[in-house]
């Protein structure tokens, strides 16, 4: 998807936060082995209670938040409700992390408002070590903080997404998967890589195991937005009902199963380190944080309170 503002040249990307600006702009929408479907789908709504449940959730949070997804920063977040702004103006679009390292897709004027990779470091954010300043976006990290980004080259309407893995140790990238309908791309459990390709036809997923072999996956919706996945076999995915409109639910699918199921009113931000919870934020507001068990993914436990503004995208890392 191609965000179109006056003030941000922005790439291709399936990020949710870039969906979310899109929709609300009325803009255009994108164009991302069978499975087994063991179980019909579940749907669950929203508490409109806001009050905090139980115990914050372990962990370290960062997140991207402001009150438009084209001019939001990054925050360190102390559930249920401390936000500590961490940059002022850097037009932060996406963030991933790992137990060491934090790093952001931001397109501040010194890269000609162009999503560029950086990592947070002492408090500022600057390129990635043996990267360099790299024009990317939707950055990934596994927990050996192996990194996937997404590149888009061409134009309009002869576009190429790439999703690119950087090697941390070495500094060595290497391409993944590359095509017109590419469209991002999430680390799985066990080392695989989830592509996502917007196809005229719909969504489809793409599951490649480190030997090579691949499993096409189809979540069988009108569009879906950012997929993490989960150690626990979860992919969580933003969906998109009704074209030009944000998303409004949050569909789970286990690759291994077949198993699906729908949360109704919330959108996906990060699993936890362990995989066996999901940040979710509220689909109207974007202001209440809440988590989800793996072990039953139609109840929300209300974690949170954003006063900064919408949490577009966030991750969650060991303590």
């Amino acid at each position: 998807m191609t965000e179109k503002a006056a003030v941000r040249v922005v790439a291709v990307t399936r990020s949710l936060a870039a969906l979310l600006v899109a929709a609300a702009l009325a803009l255009p929408a994108c164009t991302s082995s069978p499975k087994r479907e063991s179980s019909p789908p579940l749907s669950v709504h929203p508490s409109d209670l806001v009050a905090v449940e139980g115990p914050a959730p372990v962990g370290r949070f960062y997140a991207k938040v402001g009150p438009d997804s084209l001019a939001s920063d990054l925050y360190e977040v102390t559930l249920p409700s401390h936000f500590q702004r961490l940059t002022n103006g850097a037009r932060v679009s996406t963030v991933g992390g790992c137990a060491t390292k934090v790093v952001v897709a931001a397109a501040q004027r010194e890269f000609g408002y162009l999503d560029t990779l950086q990592e947070l470091r002492d408090g500022k954010l600057v390129p990635l070590d043996k990267l360099g300043p790299e024009h990317g976006f939707d950055p990934d990290l596994n927990p050996d903080c192996r990194l996937l980004f997404d590149e888009t080259t061409g134009s309009e309407p002869n576009t190429v997404g790439t999703v690119k893995r950087l090697e941390s140790a070495t500094g060595a990238v290497t391409d993944v998967a590359s095509g017109p309908t590419v469209a991002g791309a999430a680390w799985g459990p066990d080392g695989q890589v989830l592509v996502l390709r917007r196809e005229p036809t719909g969504p489809k997923l793409d599951v490649i195991r480190p030997n090579g072999t691949k499993q096409e996956l189809d979540p069988k919706v009108p569009d879906v937005g950012n997929t993490p996945w989960s150690k626990s076999g979860w992919i969580a995915m933003a969906v998109f009902a009704t074209p030009h409109q944000p998303p409004t639910s949050t569909l789970f699918l286990n690759p291994t199963t077949g198993q699906r199921s729908t949360l109704d009113g919330w959108l996906p931000l990060a699993w936890s380190p362990a995989g066996d919870q999901l940040l979710v934020r509220d689909a109207s507001k974007g202001t209440t944080l809440a988590v989800v068990e793996a072990t039953n993914l139609t109840r929300t436990r209300n974690v949170g309170v954003s006063d900064a503004g919408t949490v577009w995208d966030a991750v969650w890392l060991p303590a």
